[in-house]
């Protein structure tokens, strides 16, 4: 899960562009659904582009309805899928040279959906939960800022590791206005067995670039806090990571979250992943 998506948008010029290669990413990046459209109406766009040759080159369909562009593209299905039942033949050299053409686009096609499908399932996806808000609470004395996260799968992210970063303008002595990523020291960063959940916390000291803040200097000086989750999946024996975003909005001061873990009789612990983003004061 990701909410990384909606941050820093930014128009970048000069560029240089290397549209097949931003193709591919988007296509990786693209959800399932859609990439399964994609691949239904590229293949229904290039039987519906070679029937409209077969169409208008007249009779070169040999048994086929004369001026039928169902029988065209039924005709041009069989060719593109390399299918071929046998009722329906090309006629004369015009047509002959399109199937020609279309079977070797219809084998480089399938070719290329099933690199593109392999590679879509090949790679190492995350089930992380991040809860929708950020608490401020006090713990050992001390006003902590907390959020919580949790895995979604039956499965272990081993020597897991998480970072919050939050993004501030700085002015250096010289005037030069900049601005910079600061790490935020936390409580646990890492997490040898990450299979429950993980409270996450950071605490406003002296330390801290929030020291002192109140839940109106979050707002007005817009502070975003950026998270960054890397590990390792046992199941995949890959390395997973999930990212994750909280604006300001998402601060909420004097309030915590509930408890979600739950230990039944035989020791088996259960999580309540439907109550996992509430808080109580």
């Amino acid at each position: 899960m990701s909410r990384m998506s909606e941050r820093l948008r930014a128009e970048r010029i000069g560029v240089p562009r290397q549209p097949l290669r931003e193709i591919y990413f988007l296509i990786l990046k693209m959800s399932w659904p859609r990439f399964l459209a994609l691949v239904a109406f590229s293949f229904c766009a290039l039987n519906a582009f070679f029937a409209t040759l077969y169409w208008l080159g007249g009779d070169t369909i040999t048994n086929a309805e004369p001026g039928s562009f169902f029988d065209a593209f039924a005709f041009s299905n069989q060719t593109l899928a390399t299918i071929g039942y046998g009722k329906l033949l090309p006629q004369g050299t015009y047509a002959n040279v399109v199937v020609l053409v279309e079977s070797v686009v219809g084998v480089n096609f399938a070719a290329l959906v099933t690199g593109l499908t392999f590679a879509k399932f090949s790679r190492p996806t995350t089930h992380i939960v991040f809860t929708d808000k950020v608490v401020v609470v006090p713990f050992e004395g001390v006003p902590t800022l907390m959020f919580r996260m949790g895995n979604g799968r039956d499965t272990n992210i081993m020597d897991a590791e998480v970072k919050v970063v939050t993004l501030r303008k700085q002015v250096s002595r010289e005037g030069l206005v900049m601005s910079r990523f600061i790490d935020l020291p936390l409580e646990r960063s890492t997490s040898s067995f990450f299979m429950l959940t993980w409270t996450v916390m950071h605490k406003l000291d002296k330390a801290s670039p929030f020291y002192g803040f109140s839940v109106e200097d979050f707002r007005q000086r817009g502070v975003e806090l950026f998270i960054s989750l890397v590990g390792f999946d046992e199941t995949y024996a890959q390395t997973v990571h999930a990212n994750w975003r909280y604006t300001p909005g998402d601060i909420h001061f004097a309030k915590k979250f509930v408890d979600v873990i739950e230990t039944l009789p035989d020791g088996v612990r259960r999580i309540h992943f439907n109550r996992f983003h509430e808080i109580e004061i």
